[in-house]
C-alpha cells in the first residue's frame, strides 16, 4: 500500500479524495516535474528569426507554437478550426501557427495521419521535432487549447521559462499556471470561437509584458531545483 500519493495539481487531490476515497494524509501535492530554467531560456539578443525566414513568414507576422502528441482532447481540432476562421478575416495576415508534434498511433483518441495534408492557411506542421527550445525562441506565443486532463503540462512549463505568453484552457493544470490577463489567456475548452477570440487578444496585447510574468512565475515556483527540493523533502520524511 502506498503512504504517500503525489499530485501535481489541487483538482487531482480532491479528485482522489471524494471520488476514490484516498485518505486525505496520503495525498501530497508538488506542482509540476520542474524545468531547467537556464536551458530554458530566452537570449535577450537581437537576432534573426530562423523559424519565420525557414516557413517565408513575415517578419511582422505573430507566430504561435503548439506543442503536443495529436490527440484530440489536446485541442487541436478547434485550433485548426479557429486558425481556418482567422484566414478569411482581417487578421489573415497578423498570425500564424506551427504544430509541432507526430499522431499517436496506438491511441484510439488519435487525429489520422491525413492531418498533415490538411491545407489550413497560415498553419505548418513542423512534425516531431528534437529543438523544441530553438522554435520556442523563434515563437512569440504559446498555445495548448486542451481539454486532456493534465497534471500540469510541461510543454507550457518550458514555454513560460523561456518568457512566452500562453493560451490554454481553464481544466486542472493549466489553470494553474496560467493567470488570465496576466502572463496570457485561459478560455474555456472546446470552444475555437474563444480560442479565435483569445489569439485576437493576443495579437494587440503586450506579449512582452506577458512574457516576464511567464518567467517569473516559473523561476519563483517550478525551477527543477525547488521542484526536486520537495520531491527530496518528502521522501526523506517518510525514510
Amino acid at each position: 500500500m502506498a503512504r504517500k500519493v503525489i499530485v501535481q495539481n489541487k483538482e487531482d487531490g480532491e479528485y482522489l479524495k471524494t471520488k476514490l476515497f484516498a485518505i486525505s494524509s496520503k495525498i501530497e501535492l508538488i506542482p509540476g516535474s520542474g524545468v531547467d530554467i537556464e536551458k530554458f531560456k530566452a537570449s535577450k539578443e537581437a537576432k534573426e528569426n530562423q523559424l519565420k525566414k525557414k516557413l517565408g513568414i513575415a517578419p511582422d507576422t505573430v507566430v504561435l507554437t503548439f506543442v503536443s502528441r495529436l490527440i484530440r482532447q489536446k485541442g487541436i481540432e478547434e485550433l485548426l478550426t479557429a486558425m481556418k476562421e482567422l484566414s478569411t478575416s482581417s487578421y489573415s495576415n497578423q498570425v500564424a501557427l506551427t504544430v509541432v508534434g507526430d499522431v499517436d498511433t496506438f491511441n484510439p483518441h488519435s487525429v489520422g495521419a491525413d492531418i498533415f495534408e490538411r491545407n489550413v492557411p497560415n498553419v505548418f506542421f513542423l512534425r516531431e521535432r528534437n529543438d523544441i527550445q530553438s522554435i520556442l525562441e523563434d515563437s512569440d506565443g504559446f498555445i495548448l487549447p486542451t481539454y486532456y486532463r493534465e497534471g500540469i503540462p510541461r510543454s507550457i512549463l518550458e514555454a513560460m521559462s523561456m518568457s512566452m505568453p500562453i493560451i490554454s484552457t481553464n481544466v486542472p493544470g493549466c489553470n494553474a499556471v496560467v493567470k488570465n490577463g496576466v502572463n496570457g489567456y485561459m478560455i474555456e475548452p472546446r470552444d475555437s470561437e474563444k480560442i479565435k477570440e483569445a489569439i485576437i487578444q493576443l495579437l494587440s496585447a503586450d506579449r512582452l509584458s506577458m512574457g516576464d510574468e511567464s518567467r517569473k512565475i516559473i523561476e519563483e515556483n517550478y525551477s527543477v531545483e525547488k521542484i526536486n527540493y520537495q520531491y527530496l523533502n518528502l521522501y526523506n520524511s517518510i525514510l
